[in-house]
């Protein structure tokens, strides 16, 4: 049993309730349905930002997901004997199961993450031994790769790989790519690529939990005339060859000097 890194939890736990009253932060609806599963771990972590403080805000929460995307546990932060811990229970219907993806929601900064680490189930287990005074010491990696969409429609891209089987939580959105000049609906999961721009179409707000494939992603190429495209990196590889930017914000474009998550982008 093991922790792994970059490339490539139990007690049923139940959040505090000062953490769904909070008006500061807000936890993903997908993330709050983990119950109905048979097999049960226990894992005890701390996570440090990217500047090596501790993610140790009360309502800060630390959650674990499967290669659908699905929620396989959540929990904010408590005492321990040696500082503030998470106390992760960890559900599952099969046994073993490697490579559950973590993500944390920061308090702090609003944002959620993805934790470098991922974790392999085992059942009935406790990670590591004595957690609970010597907890995993985990890291972030980089922002979700989640897509929060508002009602009506939503200009959106990968911002890194996806697992194979999220990818299908993103079809079933029926987006809409780019090709020869004209919208096509996407239907196959070789359809969805990173950095690639799509229109999706929401009734109402809803977020779509994606699962990193936890490889880098690099930047797509510009062609000549209009490309839809996306980022969520202020400079990307082709921003020096693009004439115009225009970003779509609260339903309609604006012209931009850096690019968002969904772009159009013209080079000459």
């Amino acid at each position: 049993m093991k922790i792994k890194t970059f490339i490539t939890v139990v007690m049923l736990a139940v959040l505090p309730v000062s953490v769904w009253a909070s008006v500061a932060v807000k936890v993903p609806e997908e993330w709050t349905n983990t119950e109905g599963y048979q097999y049960n771990m226990t894992l005890y972590a701390q996570v440090l930002r990217a500047d090596g403080t501790p993610i140790d805000h009360e309502q800060s929460v630390l959650a674990a997901f499967d290669a659908q995307g699905r929620c396989r546990g959540t929990i904010s932060p408590i005492d321990g004997p040696k500082g503030k811990l998470f106390q992760l229970g960890i559900s599952a219907d099969v046994t073993p199961e490697p490579g559950l993806v973590l993500k944390v929601l920061d308090a702090v900064s609003g944002e959620t993450y993805i934790i470098a680490e991922t974790v392999d189930f085992a059942s009935d287990t406790q990670l590591p031994e004595d957690g609970i005074t010597k907890p995993l010491v985990l890291h972030v990696g980089g922002n979700d790769v989640a897509l929060d969409l508002e009602p009506g429609w939503n200009l959106v891209s990968l911002r890194r790989p996806v697992t194979a089987e999220s990818v299908g939580q993103l079809l079933a959105a029926s987006p809409l790519r780019m090709e020869s000049e004209t919208y096509v609906r996407c239907t196959k999961a070789e359809e969805i690529q990173v950095g690639v721009g799509y229109w999706v179409f929401a009734e109402t707000y809803r977020r779509i939990e994606l699962v990193p494939n936890m490889s880098q992603a690099g930047d797509i190429e510009l062609v000549k005339g209009w490309n839809l495209v996306g980022t969520d990196r202020e400079t990307p590889a082709w921003l020096p060859l693009a004439k115009c930017i225009y970003i779509w914000e609260e339903q309609k474009y604006r012209l931009s000097d850096t690019p968002a998550l969904g772009t159009w982008v013209y080079r000459e």
